[in-house]
């Protein structure tokens, strides 16, 4: 620049450059990311009543009850009790409707360590009064399941379909299936109030049950076999009427009054109700005038009037009906019989197996050896175990504390393992 400039020289003029306007630049806006909201699904329960002080079952409560418990070992109390009564959804089996079921949650007080849980499910009931979510203490099935939890265990307690806040439907008495899926959804209700609750639990479980509470404790075990949630390490049950076609053979067997027949109606009513191919008028299965007090009694929902049909099998149901079951030729009710026993379950867990040598009511000294046997051919870990008692009834107390001191037993063992 130096060597082309001079004083004499004109000075270079710079050229124009003509520019257009300074383009505004472009911003796209990304949009802001709406936060993803998990929302977590509505609990499957409702509490319908939480333990309020007084409602704490004390051990010093539940010990003096022990002490009218005659002729066998009661354990000693270490916990009190909290009872929760609450609500949930299941299915019933009349329309297949999801409808609201109630139960009982007993969880042990003040406790250290993540306690085990046990579904327990109650024998035959004829009044709300008896559910365990209404039940008081006395000598009765509460008071054994206030007896599990303040040893130390959770208890989940299903009413079932028929009683409590689903008292408007028909009960179906010794419906295999349906006593099976309401008390496995009262357990996935009672699961998830403790983990609502953040109360401490573990997977292990036990199922016990009953003469009906039997029946139900076995079509659950098969729907707890391969559950993510739980460990079922065993179900104990009492004194079940487990093989249904074997049962009324016994039943029709029989020609003498026979106690428990009104029993035995509500299971056929039930049973013929329920099976499709069944449905049969009260004609087919009884004898002159009994199947038309039946028809005039109308709809059949517990126990019927002690002195409304005959109680000798003999008497009361036709010949034509037992031949059919003798023979063979009835295809259709013995179908039904073995879709509600334990035949028709696959089941893979471990069963013990009590009975009462005089038992009248589900003739469990022969169907529990029989159902023994067949467990047992199916390579099912299995026990036969005799328990104390005059009849049927007086059998229950024997077979809550037996099974007790099983679970005991198991869960020492496990500690041992572990340690």
């Amino acid at each position: 620049m130096l060597m082309a400039c001079s004083e004499n020289s004109p000075p270079e003029e710079t050229p124009i450059i003509e520019q257009g306007p300074t383009p505004t630049p472009i911003v796209t806006e990304q949009p802001v990311p709406t936060p993803m909201v998990i929302e977590k699904p509505k609990p499957t329960f409702e509490i319908v009543q939480s333990a309020k002080e007084d409602d704490i079952v004390s051990i010093i409560l539940l010990n003096l009850l022990g002490a009218f418990i005659q002729n066998i070992e009661v354990p000693e109390a270490k916990y009190n009790v909290q009872p929760i009564d609450i609500t949930y959804t299941t299915k019933e089996p009349w329309t297949g409707q999801v409808i609201e079921a109630s139960g009982a949650i007993l969880i042990p007080t003040e406790i250290d360590f993540n306690p085990a849980i046990i579904s327990l499910h109650h024998a035959t009931i004829d009044t709300d009064q008896e559910t365990p979510s209404q039940q008081v203490l006395g000598i009765n099935e509460i008071t054994l399941a206030k007896y599990y939890a303040s040893l130390g265990y959770i208890v989940s307690f299903p009413d079932y379909i028929g009683y409590g806040s689903s008292g408007e439907i028909n009960h179906p008495y010794e419906d295999l299936a349906s006593l099976g899926s309401t008390s496995h959804d009262m357990l996935k209700a009672t699961k998830e109030y403790l983990e609502v609750q953040e109360i401490k639990h573990s997977k292990e479980l036990f199922l016990v049950g009953y003469s009906e509470g039997a029946t139900a404790t076995i079509s659950h075990a098969e729907l707890l076999q391969n559950h993510d949630d739980f460990e079922l390490l065993g179900s104990f049950v009492g004194a079940g009427a487990y093989d249904k076609l074997e049962f009324i053979k016994i039943l029709t067997s029989k020609d003498e009054d026979v106690e428990s027949i009104p029993n035995y109606i509500w299971g056929l009513n039930t049973l013929n109700q329920l099976d499709k191919d069944l449905n049969r008028p009260w004609s087919f299965y009884l004898n002159e005038p009994n199947d038309q007090k039946l028809e005039a009694f109308g709809q059949i929902n517990g126990l019927i009037p002690d002195d409304l049909i005959e109680r000798n099998p003999q008497k009361l149901f036709k010949k034509s009906f037992i031949e059919g079951i003798k023979s063979g030729e009835d295809n259709e009710f013995i179908t039904a019989l073995h879709d509600n026993s334990i035949e028709s379950l696959n089941l893979n867990s471990p069963i013990s197996l009590f009975y009462v040598p005089q038992d009248e009511v589900t003739f469990s000294d022969i169907l529990s050896k029989k159902t023994h046997q067949y467990l047992v051919d199916q390579q099912i870990k299995s026990e036969l175990i005799e328990i104390e008692g005059e009849n049927h009834t007086d059998g229950a107390i024997d077979f809550f504390f037996r099974s007790y001191q099983k679970i005991e037993k198991i869960m020492e063992s496990r500690s041992s393992n572990q340690q």
